[in-house]
């Protein structure tokens, strides 16, 4: 339900490093951060979930998490993908899995084919792959 919440979360520092004011991923970015912020006003996070949550913001892996605050892995990444679930679906629109790949396909005519294929990826384990995208140190 919420592959480009997670996404954009665990890019966080990337995304601002760059400041791209232009791009979608950097816009969407403060979309979720605002949300995120007023469920917080609202008290819609448990302390344990503002915890993981601030980590993941600041770059750490699932790994550094559990060391830091004792809780399992799995554990962690459940945390993080419930509370990715409900910000995508407070917000709705594109950023839930359904309205990303109707923006997408509609932006790139994307046939029924490729539309399920990219679903398919949203769903598997592969989609961590990618998130951690190299710096240019590291190219």
């Amino acid at each position: 339900m919420s592959w480009i919440v997670q996404r954009l979360l665990m890019e966080t520092p990337q995304i601002k490093e760059t400041h791209d004011f232009e791009a979608d991923d950097y816009n969407n970015l403060l979309v979720i951060e605002k949300k995120i912020s007023s469920m917080k006003k609202n008290q819609m996070f448990s302390e344990q979930e503002c915890t993981i949550l601030n980590y993941i913001r600041e770059g750490y892996l699932f790994g550094d998490i559990e060391s830091f605050t004792g809780v399992g892995r799995d554990t962690v990444s459940k945390i993080f993908k419930n509370i990715c679930e409900r910000i995508a679906f407070s917000l709705g629109g594109e950023f839930t899995n359904d309205g990303f790949i109707k923006e997408v396909s509609k932006k790139n005519k994307l046939s029924i084919k490729e539309q399920e294929k990219l679903a398919k990826f949203m769903d598997s384990n592969l989609k961590y792959k990618i998130l951690r995208r190299p710096t240019e140190n590291n190219e």
